[in-house]
């Protein structure tokens, strides 16, 4: 079928369409004029065939659109005025606000001062920044005025703890603090058991001896090879304390043997094998005990 027509079929659908239409007009207009009352509805008509296609509208606003290029928003500040060359033939004009977003959290809100259609170039004003860093692409579209704020939601069920994360590294040490006031001076303990007196005269030793009855100070003044004391039998009386003076018993050892049989504590001997070692004896009717070793 030739173009010619169809172009004629179309506009003869048309004129049925149009035919109709009048008929259904002037039967309503007639019974409203002779105050015939109305009937009922008849059965519905078969449906008619669709009729052609109408033109295509004109194309509405177009803002939205995608800018490829790096932004750094660390970079702007608000008042700057920049320019983006974005897709052309938008609908942008002066004074719309426009939003440039990488995500919810990092975009800018400016305001339009001009944008050619034909070289997609936008200068902009920006009034607002979020967020921070380098990002691309950026969807480009124009912001609608914020509406009134909703209601503020039921707050959600608390969630499950997660688990304990581990343990940083130790920080420095901070500097040491100011020293506070001293306290006051607690109260005087109770008074310690009395030691063992000891009332004997000192004897000054330089070389092996054999010691008397009697409660002595026992010092040993020089040591050149070790020194060996030897107690005399045990008589309920004998005290001795046995100090190296010299300070060399570690090498020089000074060795304490009992009378006989006897024993110091259970023991044949008892040795001073500390430098400035300090030892206390006392005797019984059959041996000797020992009253302490320094240190």
């Amino acid at each position: 079928m030739s173009e010619c027509c169809k172009e004629l079929k179309k506009k003869y659908e048309k004129l049925k369409y149009d035919i109709c239409y009048l008929n259904d007009a002037f039967f309503k207009l007639n019974q409203k004029i002779n105050r015939i009352p109305e009937g009922p509805t008849g059965d519905t008509g078969p449906t008619g065939d669709t009729g052609p296609t109408g033109d295509t509208g004109p194309t509405g606003d177009i803002y939205s659109t995608i800018y490829n290029g790096l932004i750094d928003l660390s970079s702007l500040n608000i008042g700057d005025i920049v320019t983006y060359t974005i897709t052309s033939g938008l609908s942008y004009t002066v004074g719309q606000e426009v939003i440039f977003g990488y995500d919810s959290n990092n975009l800018f809100v400016s305001l339009v001062n001009s944008y050619n259609t034909i070289t997609g170039l936008l200068e902009i004003n920006i009034q607002s920044i979020t967020g921070s860093g380098t990002y691309s692409p950026w969807e480009v579209n124009i912001t609608g005025a914020p509406g009134k704020q909703g209601p503020i939601g039921d707050t959600g069920p608390t969630g499950d703890t997660g688990p304990i994360g581990d343990t940083g590294p130790t920080g420095d040490t901070g500097p040491t603090g100011d020293t506070g006031p001293i306290g006051d001076t607690g109260p005087t303990g109770d008074t310690g058991p009395e030691g063992p007196s000891f009332l004997g005269e000192r004897l000054e030793i330089t070389s092996d001896t054999t010691l008397s009855d009697g409660n002595y100070l026992v010092a040993i003044t020089e040591n050149t090879s070790g020194i060996t004391l030897t107690l005399p039998p045990s008589n309920n009386i004998n005290q001795y304390y046995i100090i190296d003076e010299v300070g060399n018993a570690s090498s020089q050892n000074i060795i304490i043997n009992p009378n006989g049989s006897e024993t110091i504590s259970g023991n044949i001997s008892q040795v001073i094998n500390v430098n400035y070692g300090t030892v206390g004896l006392y005797s019984t009717s059959s041996n000797y005990f020992l009253l302490f070793t320094l240190p």
